[in-house]
Order: C-alpha cells, then structure tokens, then sequence
C-alpha cells in the first residue's frame, strides 16, 4: 500500500512538471527564460524598433543571419567588423552597385554603424531570414515540449503501475 501511494504521488509529481513544461514555450514570460523565447522576442523588436548588440537576443538574430547570403554587403570601407544593430527597413534612393533590389520592399539590415546608411549594412532577403528564425525557435520549442510530453507520459505509467501493485 505504502509503495502504491508513493508511485502515485511521484507520478501526479511528473504529471504537474510535465504539463508545466509543455506550456513553457507558449507562456512569455516563462519563454523568454530560454533561448527560443529570447529569439522571438528579438524578432518582434527587429520589426518594430530594431534590435541593439547587448539587447536579449541579438546574438541569436545575428547567429540566424549566419548562412544566408546577403542581397548587398555594406561597401563603406571605415565600419566596424561587428554588427551592432539589426532592423527591418525599407530601400530608397541610389543602389551602390548593380544589385537585384526591388526598391520599397522591406528587407533585413544587419548594421555595421547604429543608424549607419546603406553603404555601411548588409542586406538579407526577410523572407529568407524569418523561415531561418522560425526554424531555430521552433525547433528548440519543440524539445521543451517534448521534454515535457515525456514527463507526462512517465507520471502516467507511474501512476498506471501503483494500480496494479
């Protein structure tokens, strides 16, 4: 008997725990405890404001620009190695060479100068740049949440098991 109610104490214990961790990715101020969150959170600040180094999650952004070729390299020769801010913006005026730009299309800017111009960024396709972000949240979200289901599933079995004991 004392063996049953402990299973069954350790299992609803598993079963607590693993639905909090299943909620974990959908709950903001819990998600942002963790990469995936931060990353998503920089996401909606890139769009609206922009995103500084040292902001929570730039270094996610700026590891999601790794990879993708961008549309123009920044072409200043006095900027920076690091990139120090990144936004969503729009291209106007001049192209700085022959470059395949449809102007007034929003793109990705990875900045080399704080509200440097377009001689001193580097241009991403957002297109290509959100599928790379949502592919990095959702699958660091997808191991919470499976983390979580496996919990589930062992409270469950525990649970199970102190019936037939």
């Amino acid at each position: 008997m004392m063996v049953s109610s402990f299973l069954t104490s350790l299992g609803l214990a598993c079963d607590i725990l693993g639905a909090l961790i299943l909620a974990v990715p959908d709950v903001p101020l819990l998600a942002q405890r963790f990469e995936f969150g931060r990353l998503r959170r920089a996401r909606e600040k890139m769009e609206a404001e922009g995103v500084q180094a040292g902001d929570a999650g730039f270094d996610g952004l700026l590891a999601s620009l790794e990879g993708i070729e961008p549309i123009e390299q920044a072409s200043a020769d006095d900027i920076g190695d690091d990139v120090v801010e990144i936004v969503i913006d729009r291209r106007t005026g001049v192209a700085a060479s022959d470059i395949d730009f449809n102007w007034g299309e929003e793109y990705v800017e990875a900045r080399y100068e704080p509200d440097g111009d377009y001689d001193e960024a580097d241009f991403y396709d957002t297109g290509d740049v959100y599928r790379r972000i949502r592919e990095r949240v959702d699958g660091k979200a997808t191991r919470v949440r499976v983390t979580g289901l496996f919990l589930l599933a062992g409270g469950f079995t525990l649970q199970f098991i102190a019936t037939l004991v």
